[in-house]
């Protein structure tokens, strides 16, 4: 909820969908580099790479999408429940 209550502080509603726009653009650029679907697709890479930089990058680039993955989800949530969030921040305060 703490996540939620500091994107509800820094944007508006116009904004979330900016912020969840540009999360979906860099899902989209990992799979179009990587040509999967996941991140457990690209983890699953790993194994091809012949070089440690290569799996480092895989790796990398493995936590970073799956941290994405967890900010869409909440930035989803915020804008589904924009109006009752913004709501309830409103009266608590």
């Amino acid at each position: 909820m703490q996540a939620i209550r500091e994107l509800l502080n820094e944007h508006d509603y116009d904004e979330l969908i900016e912020l969840k726009t540009g999360l979906q653009e860099q899902i989209d650029t990992w799979q179009n580099k990587y040509e999967v679907d996941s991140p457990d697709e690209l983890y699953a890479c790993v194994v091809e790479t012949d070089r440690a930089e290569a799996t480092s990058n895989i790796a990398k680039t493995v936590s970073d999408w799956k941290h994405v993955l967890y900010r869409l989800s909440i930035v989803e949530e915020t804008i589904k429940n924009y109006r009752t969030y913004s709501r309830d921040e409103i009266e608590s305060a």
